[in-house]
């Protein structure tokens, strides 16, 4: 019902990965959690606790499996770790884009261009003569 609840929802997670392929953080927004085609899957995942998964792992940051079953009977199991996980570490490009994601849900609007700037000073912080240069960029970003 509301954007708290959404932060720590599975099934509102789970539908909106359904529906749209990733979550971000424009989904954990008002708009985001009425979203009619995220709407139309949250109905439709139902969370159980495995007892085995829980008996091997207990609180130690379990395993999620994924099962998902089509209208026709058929069913599909995942249960990789989730992304970020030290055995499904982000990729390069997968930090640059949640880097560009949090940018743009700042307090102030962010000035076009500048999170890729961030980043590529990030990518050459060894050619910095003082990385209060980058710090500097940082805060110049912003539109106050």
């Amino acid at each position: 019902q509301t954007v708290v609840d959404a932060q720590f929802s599975i099934p509102f997670s789970v539908a909106t990965i359904i529906a749209k392929g990733k979550l971000n953080l424009a989904d954990l927004t008002k708009e985001g959690i009425n979203d009619p085609e995220m709407r139309k899957y949250i109905n439709l995942v139902h969370v159980h606790v495995d007892d085995e998964i829980e008996k091997n792992f207990s609180r130690g940051v379990p395993p999620a499996e994924v099962t998902i079953t089509l209208k026709d009977g058929r069913t599909f199991t995942a249960n990789a770790p989730q992304k970020g996980h030290r055995d499904n570490p982000l990729t390069p490009a997968d930090m640059r884009d949640k880097f560009i994601d949090a940018m743009n849900f700042a307090v102030y609007p962010v000035k076009e261009g500048a999170p890729e700037k961030i980043l590529d000073m990030i990518d050459h912080l060894e050619e910095l003569d003082d990385i209060s240069e980058l710090v500097k960029t940082y805060n110049d970003a912003f539109i106050k």
